[in-house]
């Protein structure tokens, strides 16, 4: 499932106090730095516009607007998404992100809001060749760097390359 990330990394040991502290922060700052890659239909520019849109782009700005603050996007390195948080490069996280343990022990974070799940993408002409999890070995993939499908790549030991953005995995 996807969800955001408020702020603090550290895992849930405060999570009673995190998140008033962390909204305490981003009002006082006036403020709401979101970390974010592009990523089209969640995140992404119009050709020409410097204007972040999509799904988590739009959910970013109308919390930021609930908390009385203005919305500022920064585009990071997935890889360094726990590292920006802990740094206060960035005041949250949001970007698809799926909701696994590891993600859960770094950061505190939203519930989830949309269910999604890890596929593999493979050209129409020979999908009909995998089926299986099986089907896959000897195949090699590309996945975002830090992302919950290199995870899966890793533990199902297939061959990959790590890119810096899902739109450049997919594009490989």
């Amino acid at each position: 499932a996807m969800t955001f990330s408020l702020a603090a990394c550290g895992g849930t040991s405060d999570e009673d106090a995190a998140p008033e502290s962390d909204v305490a922060y981003i009002q006082d700052k006036g403020t709401l730095v979101v970390g974010i890659t592009y990523f089209a239909p969640m995140d992404y520019k119009e050709e020409g516009s410097d204007e972040w849109i999509g799904f988590d782009a739009d959910m970013a700005k109308a919390f930021a607007e609930s908390l009385g603050v203005e919305v500022e996007f920064l585009e990071i390195n997935w890889d360094n998404k726990a590292l920006e948080l802990e740094n206060k490069g960035v005041d949250a996280v949001w970007n698809g992100m799926t909701l696994t343990d590891d993600v859960k022990a770094l950061m505190a974070t939203s519930d989830p809001y949309c269910l999604n799940g890890q596929v593999v993408v493979l050209p129409a002409d020979v999908a009909d060749q995998y089926q299986t999890a099986e089907s896959l070995s000897g195949l090699s993939f590309a996945v975002e760097n830090g992302s919950a499908g290199m995870e899966q790549a890793e533990a199902a030991g297939l061959d990959y390359v790590a890119m810096d953005t899902q739109a450049k995995a997919l594009m490989e």
